[in-house]
């Protein structure tokens, strides 16, 4: 039952993460270096290659529920929190 759940939020985050990737690359690296702006998708394909050089094994433990809904959340909460401090920085550049 759970695993109904947990593939259309997989994909609702990849989403937002590449969402958040995408904003923060088209605020930042065309003003500052010159670069082209970044589609979803380009941002999608960059963030999994660096996913995938940076990637660390994670030992799976057997957590207690309240530990899998602080994962979940700050999972949710933290591309929002990098967006926010992301547009502030933006407010910065002249």
């Amino acid at each position: 039952m759970i695993y109904l759940f947990a593939l259309p939020i997989t994909f609702g985050v990849i989403i937002l993460d590449s969402f958040v990737f995408m904003s923060l690359w088209n605020w930042y690296i065309p003003v500052v270096f010159g670069f082209q702006s970044l589609t979803i998708v380009q941002a999608f394909g960059i963030s999994l290659v660096v996913s995938f050089v940076t990637h660390k094994e994670h030992l799976v433990s057997h957590q207690v529920k309240k530990e899998n809904k602080y994962a979940l959340m700050t999972t949710l909460l933290k591309p929002f929190v990098y967006l926010a401090f992301g547009f502030i920085g933006t407010l910065f550049l002249s």
